[in-house]
């Protein structure tokens, strides 16, 4: 297994800066990316130190991305701009395109 890329910032098109993190392992034969839920953030999937999801995935062959999106107790921390509404449907409309863009 391998240690994370360093994270990545990205921008929405309604102007929020969101983080993306890769976990990368040698051989991938699949990715998968990672959501958490509602004013958590993507350290959800890197706790414990020792035997969590990320671990669990690339043990199986996964190339892991973890997305801090505009739910994020990151994101929303900081100032936002008018533009940038906070809900499940502007996540998919905004977050998730830019985020499976990078992953691919």
């Amino acid at each position: 297994m391998s240690t994370t890329d360093p994270t990545t910032e990205l921008s929405t098109d309604d102007g929020l800066v969101l983080l993306l993190r890769r976990f990368p392992v040698e051989r991938a034969v699949r990715s998968a990316l990672l959501l958490h839920g509602g004013s958590a953030n993507s350290d959800t999937f890197t706790t414990p130190d020792e035997g969590h999801l990320v671990h669990y995935l690339q043990a199986r062959g996964c190339d892991v991305w973890t997305l801090d999106w505009r739910g994020s107790n990151r994101v929303a921390a900081k100032p936002a701009p008018a533009s940038a509404v906070f809900s499940i449907d502007a996540a998919a409309r905004h977050d998730l395109p830019p985020a499976l863009a990078r992953e691919r």
